[in-house]
């Protein structure tokens, strides 16, 4: 009986953590969400576990941001992903938001690459593509 109780509390807090942590990766990327039209709101994901989510007060211990679709001048649309760690969240919606480190990716694919090259129906891979 005691095991069953402390399996029911487990996937209560386990719950209760999952539900946390979709809020603040909606709120965080409602506050980043481009002012582009027909850029789509950025995927947002928290890293770490229940007890390692935040690295202190208002301080997130890492999340990686990703936006489709951004365009480029002579490429076209491409993603953005950036890798953030010590993500300060404050309070106050108005307050910027900051990062201890940020890295930032650009990924290119045959339909931003094509036209730069003249080309259609282009695909890319990349050398360290193990697929």
């Amino acid at each position: 009986m005691a095991t069953a109780a402390l399996a029911v509390v487990v996937v209560g807090a386990f719950t209760v953590d999952s539900v946390n942590a979709s809020m603040v990766e909606a709120d965080v990327s409602t506050r980043i969400r481009p002012a582009t039209p027909g850029v789509a709101a950025p995927s947002v994901m928290i890293g770490g576990g229940p007890s390692t989510r935040w690295a202190g007060p208002g301080t997130l211990a890492s999340a990686s941001i990703r936006v489709e679709g951004v365009t480029r001048p002579g490429l076209g649309p491409v993603a953005v992903e950036a890798a953030v760690t010590d993500l300060s969240v404050p309070e106050d919606r108005s307050a910027d938001m900051t990062a201890g480190a940020v890295t930032v990716s650009v990924q290119i694919t045959g339909d931003s690459l094509g036209p730069a090259l003249g080309m259609r129906d282009v695909l890319v891979g990349g050398a360290d593509d193990p697929s």
